[in-house]
């Protein structure tokens, strides 16, 4: 088992995150982390674009229903069950 000692300070006060040693690793999770920030914000964006989607798609549906009557057979056929004979 490996004891790890906790993080060390810079002189200006800093935390380093217990990374001192390793600056390229330092950079790698700063850039991991500015890159994950940039993907929440495009994925922020593109839930807002599918919801706008969504509801112009309810207006289209919406004015087809209104626009066109039902037909009697439609109506019908999807408020009873068809039963076919037995063969």
């Amino acid at each position: 088992m490996v004891l790890h000692s906790p993080p060390k300070k810079q002189a200006e006060g800093q935390d380093t995150g217990g990374h001192s040693k390793h600056p390229d690793t330092v950079a790698q999770l700063q850039q991991a982390t500015e890159r994950n920030k940039i993907l929440q914000d495009e994925m922020k964006l593109m839930r807002e674009e599918i919801a706008l989607y969504h509801s112009e798609l309810a207006k289209i549906r919406d004015s087809v229903k209104s626009s066109v009557p039902p037909t009697t057979a439609f109506v019908n056929q999807s408020s009873k069950q068809i039963k076919l004979p037995a063969f």
